[in-house]
């Protein structure tokens, strides 16, 4: 008598792993809002004078628009420069001095206010490879001294460890 052959084993269900989600498509930035006003000259100064040297041998200013806290354009360059200065030296440390104008009854505001515009540098500085160790923010807001101006800043300064 022949064995009899084995049977042959059932094939294993195929499972098939369940498809990834499809990625959500990305925000369309926002278009910018087309200005039917030539730029003036007050602002075309504004913008050359976003990014000054201060009287701190090494300090740097940038200066704000009135009331916003979003870093200006013509600010980014210098602000590069001096991270490649601080990545260069480790031993070199910053003090963010923010400001902002107003009166007594807004000192709140104004404090606000220089903290988001000392945090914007600070955040650009921190994208540029600086440690965030190595910066001290202080929100002053509308404490300047008498006669400084502009109040719409945020001064760069050494700092001693």
């Amino acid at each position: 008598m022949e064995p009899e052959p084995e049977p042959e084993p059932e094939p294993e269900a195929a499972v098939e792993p369940e498809p990834e989600p499809a990625p959500e498509p990305e925000p369309e930035p926002a278009p910018e809002p087309e200005s039917a006003e030539e730029p003036t000259e007050e602002s075309q100064e504004t913008q050359a004078a976003a990014l000054t040297v201060g009287e701190a041998e090494g300090g740097v200013r940038v200066v704000f628009s009135e009331g916003e806290s979003e870093l200006p354009d013509g600010a980014r360059d210098g602000l590069r420069d001096l991270a490649q200065r601080l990545l260069q030296d480790e031993s070199l440390r910053v003090q963010l001095l923010a400001y902002a104008p107003g009166d007594e009854s807004e000192t709140s505001r104004a404090r606000r206010l220089s903290l988001s515009r000392a945090l914007e540098v600070r955040g650009f500085l921190i994208d540029q490879g600086v440690r965030s160790t190595r910066m001290d923010v202080r929100a002053l807001g509308n404490n300047l001294p008498e006669g400084d101006a502009p109040p719409d800043r945020v001064d760069i300064v050494p700092a001693e460890r």
